[in-house]
């Protein structure tokens, strides 16, 4: 069998933690609550009141992360307050257009609440965020009396991560696992269920040195079965640990939990391992009650036994940091599910997925971590696409490539685990060996480019990029003085034109003609925008070359096409496959 050779273009620092048989099982459980008008199942509080009768009755610490509307809710509110000690509040990220508008910012009402440029931080410019973050931190401690410990959303960039650690001191993340269509959110290629201190250059990559680590701890929401998970849709993500996927959506019962709960806490060899069980308030009808009645119940059995360890968030995050201290952990899970195994090595510098089907061995996945030392566009600029897209690059991805490596039929495959090390032996004389920083034997794949240089800076070019060459320097000046034009706006309402300058989120002084008036006018907050901006037409639309241009940039230009499609998880799904894909691109033979 001829020996598969990767070598790929991505920085290498080599993990200082090390990994032993387990000492800790955790289990996290989250419930997020959001505005009643969005509850599916219906607005009684009853829906809320039986999540915290069931934890409760079992004495199981629960985290509860409540969204800036439901702030607002004083019934919601009061079932927050009067929790058992040994619960957590948080706060849920996800931005409602009552919070936009409230704290003036623009909001996109065209568009679904559940399109990502609404939904997610990311969507707005880096002074929104700034804004949307201090409305909910200063409402939930004019609730609570004291900032929240924890906080999350389905996805949340560098950007805002940072400021929320720097300026909250909060540094735990609820995010989610690994899909890559469903709900129109791509989030694709990073740790397989497991927790990860966030890397400055990514939000979905493991830091890989306490330079690079935001010190933001993330832990994944709807942990997915590592082996029937692994595709492009609904149909394979809804293989999870949570109840309205595995038990509504796909008929499963509590057996189906328990075995991947087993398989994601249990048979994982490390210190410490996580997994989070949670249930979006009021996703479920009552029907479906029993079950998480026997999930509960199940997690205390363990609890009891001296298996499992049910911690908050912010507790998790605790631990997790006294045990790892800065540097995150190599982890190895593996799963056999319907004929099929699967083996998963995450460490910081890259991904691996083996697949074991009818006695022969695939590599379906590989990918190095950070491949390059840009930042994520989103650090800078907002992300305005309908749907969320973020995606490591693969050198292997069956899912998005179809270019899984067939290593032929194999016999009396054994796993060996040695601190970081795995050694995967069969056939009797081969042998595949994982370390940190490479893999050897029949696939050797070297994340670090020995001539790899850093990235320079000065004014013109940095970690976040630059503006599209040539003359990249002038375009920054001018979009800089650009920011000091006069905000001069015009427009046509009732016939007649009102031109001046705006002074103001909802006030503009102006003249106003035919109808004569020189003075300031009002117009309701979001009005004024719609109004034809003369900065914005003299500010040049230059083109950026960041993280994602960078990864594309040795493609010819008519073979990169940009992720614009609309919103929705059919519109991520395409039927030709790209033989490369990045968070904003995909490039076609």
């Amino acid at each position: 069998m001829a020996k598969i050779i990767f070598i790929s273009l991505c920085l290498f620092f080599l993990s200082a933690s090390t990994a032993f048989s387990a000492d800790v099982n955790a289990v996290t459980l989250v419930f997020p609550i959001r505005d009643r008008q969005l509850w599916r199942s219906g607005q009684e509080i009853s829906h809320l009141t039986k999540l915290v009768s069931i934890t409760s009755a079992h004495r199981l610490p629960a985290t509860w992360l409540i969204q800036y509307d439901a702030l607002y809710d004083e019934e919601i509110v009061t079932n927050l307050r009067e929790l058992p000690s040994f619960n957590e509040v948080g706060l849920f990220l996800e931005v409602s257009r009552y919070q936009a508008e409230s704290n003036i910012v623009p909001y996109d009402f065209l568009s679904p609440w559940t399109a990502s440029k609404n939904i997610f931080l990311s969507g707005y410019d880096l002074a929104s965020r700034q804004i949307l973050i201090d409305s909910a931190f200063e409402k939930f401690k004019s609730v609570f009396g004291y900032y929240p410990k924890s906080f999350g959303a389905w996805y949340i960039d560098v950007f805002s991560l940072e400021y929320i650690r720097d300026k909250y001191k909060a540094d735990v993340a609820l995010g989610l696992a690994d899909q890559y269509s469903t709900d129109g959110y791509q989030s694709w290629g990073q740790y397989i269920n497991a927790p990860y201190y966030v890397s400055k250059k990514s939000a979905i990559e493991p830091s890989n040195s306490p330079e690079d680590n935001t010190g933001v701890l993330k832990v994944l929401w709807a942990p997915r079965e590592p082996t029937l998970s692994y595709g492009g849709s609904v149909e394979q993500s809804n293989f999870s640990l949570q109840i309205n996927d595995y038990y509504r959506g796909k008929g499963l019962n509590t057996a189906y939990f328990d075995r991947l709960l087993r398989a994601l806490t249990l048979d994982v060899q490390a210190p410490l391992s996580q997994v989070t069980i949670g249930l979006e308030v009021s996703e479920i009808e009552q029907a479906f009650y029993p079950e998480l009645d026997r999930v509960i119940a199940l997690i205390a059995k363990y609890h009891k036994e001296g298996k499992i360890t049910p911690l908050t968030l912010s507790y998790f995050s605790n631990l997790f940091r006294e045990t790892y201290q800065q540097d995150n952990p190599t982890f190895f899970i593996k799963s056999a599910q319907q004929g099929t195994s699967s083996y998963w090595y995450m460490s910081p510098n890259y991904r691996l997925g083996l697949f074991l089907e009818k006695d022969r061995l695939f590599i379906r996945d590989l990918r190095a971590y950070h491949q390059n030392g840009y930042r994520d566009n989103d650090q800078l600029f907002p992300d305005r696409h309908a749907n969320l897209v973020r995606l490591v690059p693969a050198s292997i991805d069956q899912v998005v490539y179809g270019n899984q490596i067939d290593l032929g039929f194999i016999d009396n495959l054994t796993v060996k685990q040695q601190d970081q090390t795995v050694t995967i032996t069969f056939s009797q004389d081969k042998r595949i060996t994982l370390f940190p920083d490479r893999a050897e034997g029949e696939i050797e794949f070297y994340p670090q480019p020995k001539n790899r240089q850093p990235i320079r800076k000065n004014y013109c070019h940095n970690e976040f990029g630059q503006y599209q060459p040539p003359f990249s320097c002038l375009k920054k000046l001018i979009v800089y003085f650009s920011n000091y034009l006069p905000d001069i706006r015009y427009s046509k309402i009732d016939g007649n034109l009102i031109l001046g300058l705006r002074s103001g989120p909802e006030h503009i002084f102006a003249v106003r003609l035919p109808k004569f008036k020189v003075g300031k006018f009002y117009f309701q907050f979001n009005v004024l925008d719609s109004f034809i901006s003369l900065r914005k037409f003299l500010t040049p639309d230059f083109k950026w070359f960041g993280k994602q241009e960078f990864e594309v940039a040795s493609y010819p230009p008519e073979k990169i096409v940009p992720k614009d499609s609309e919103y929705g998880q059919e519109h991520l799904l395409q039927k030709e496959k790209p033989v490369l894909e990045n968070g904003y691109y995909r490039v076609y033979p």
